[in-house]
């Protein structure tokens, strides 16, 4: 357990960090034009990390909500996991699953009901990354066999996920490969 309040605290001080240092030094100098230095100085960089700690906790709650409990779904093995936004008609959030013969998307969804989007492994035909804006990276994207549109999801790690997805397909088809012959 030490382990996983660890691993809790390193992951809510990251994201206070991230978020709170740019939005102190915003509402610092704010309140700074507004005021005085020593508001904008005690006022900005409370105020900010604060905001930073209550979006950490937010986004750290959505992410356990979501996280899939043990190492297995549907009685496969989850390969890797992950938080992530699938881009279809909107963005849904949710966690993102790699199992050895699927993609699993589960979605926060509507009035708090999960959506699942699976994916069976060899009807992809293409992965890619995608970059927003042409040079901002963003995330993966998914070809298919018959010809349906692409699906887009926004993922942290995006060449660690088509790695592990590519590899997945190459041990997918080895084994096909042996079983027919």
């Amino acid at each position: 357990m030490p382990n996983d309040h660890t691993a809790l605290f390193k992951t809510l001080l990251r994201i206070t960090l991230m978020l709170g240092l740019p939005l102190a030094l915003l509402l610092g100098a704010y309140l700074t034009w507004r005021f005085d230095l020593r508001t904008g100085l005690q006022f900005g960089s409370l105020g900010g990390l604060l905001l930073g700690l209550l979006v950490a906790s937010f986004a750290t709650a959505q992410r356990n909500l979501l996280k899939q409990a043990g190492t297995t779904y549907e009685d496969e093995t989850i390969i890797k996991q992950a938080a992530a936004q699938h881009m279809a008609q909107g963005e849904r959030s949710g966690l993102l699953l790699l199992t050895p013969t699927r993609l699993v998307f589960r979605s926060y969804g509507t009035r708090g009901k999960a959506q699942t989007l699976e994916i069976p492994l060899q009807a992809i035909k293409t992965t890619a990354p995608v970059m927003l804006l042409g040079f901002i990276p963003h995330g993966i994207s998914l070809s298919f066999y018959d010809k349906q549109n692409p699906v887009y999801f926004a993922v942290h790690k995006r060449q660690k996920w088509l790695k592990a997805i590519q590899q997945q397909q190459a041990l997918n088809n080895t084994a096909s490969k042996i079983t027919t012959t």
